[in-house]
């Protein structure tokens, strides 16, 4: 009997794992820009979108319930008539930092053209080969978008089957006309984001992504001279592909998520070190002169 019950334990463990989705995401939808959405249709709104992202797997990854991509999604509803929600929609995600208790920001993403029909009790239902709504294949499009950046930040294009189905979303989206899906709209929205991660000139940027974390962060708790020269060189690397590439997204991607970290990971070094970092930083992103003034003097 007590042999029956540990396989029984086991099997139930191993299901547990097979089914866990891979992320553990927060999800929050905000009405106070709006009174025409009532707060009950708000609330099934962000309990759907929970389930629906925590319990499905959206890879054949067996994923531990500690090993889960800490992430969050915001929908800051702007309007909502007709059971068609208007929306801004913020997604982060983080990971842990090598032999640390520091996490570190990979994605804080602000989606400013989120449209999709919901009414209240609506079912969201996940499709492997197919879109079964216009909110389903925009939570789609972003996990797959949070996982392939995650994959890139601990393997070398890790994270290419990941972009293979987002880029197989867009383009099943992109026949339904709505907002974000075709690049050729906006150099910022959804279809213009993949394309800058995975076309050339700057598909380079998924390498810098695993320089900076695995050989960059991961490293300082070892060595912090080390790990910032390598975050630094990553910074050239990057300011070489605006330069050649000025409308890429990527530039504002990386800001969104390192800004902040770039003045905290530059506060102990060496004077050359800061100037060196804050003129890199300023080169691209030359209107956040209190983050570069903080990086140059950390003491004020």
């Amino acid at each position: 009997m007590k042999r029956m019950l540990l396989t029984l334990v086991a099997f139930a463990a191993a299901v547990a794992v097979a089914l866990c989705s891979e992320l553990n995401c927060k999800v929050e939808v905000n009405v106070s820009r709006t009174e025409t959405m009532p707060s009950d249709v708000a609330r099934q709104l962000q309990e759907a979108v929970a389930e629906y992202v925590n319990t499905t797997s959206f890879t054949e990854l067996r994923i531990a319930p500690g090993e889960r991509i800490e992430c969050r999604m915001f929908f800051d509803v702007q309007s909502y008539a007709d059971d068609k929600v208007s929306a801004v929609l913020t997604v982060q995600s983080t990971r842990p930092v090598y032999d640390s208790s520091y996490t570190t920001t990979l994605l804080n993403v602000r989606d400013a053209e989120v449209e999709f029909p919901y009414s209240s009790g609506q079912p969201l239902v996940f499709a492997r080969d197919a879109i079964d709504s216009e909110l389903t294949a925009l939570l789609d499009f972003y996990v797959y978008l949070i996982l392939a950046v995650d994959a890139d930040s601990f393997a070398p294009e890790g994270g290419t089957p990941f972009y293979g189905v987002a880029s197989q979303i867009v383009t099943l989206a992109r026949s339904s006309g709505g907002k974000g899906w075709r690049a050729i709209d906006s150099p910022r929205n959804r279809a213009s984001l993949l394309a800058a991660l995975t076309e050339p000139p700057t598909a380079a940027f998924r390498t810098l992504l695993y320089d900076y974390h695995r050989r960059g962060l991961d490293v300082m708790t070892v060595s912090p001279e080390k790990g910032r020269a390598t975050i630094g060189q990553t910074l050239q690397r990057l300011r070489d592909m605006v330069s050649q590439s000025p409308m890429t997204p990527l530039a504002a991607l990386m800001r969104d998520a390192k800004l902040d970290e770039f003045v905290g990971l530059y506060s102990k070094a060496s004077d050359d070190e800061r100037r060196e970092a804050a003129a890199l930083l300023t080169a691209l992103w030359p209107s956040e002169s209190e983050a570069m003034e903080k990086i140059k003097n950390p003491r004020k």
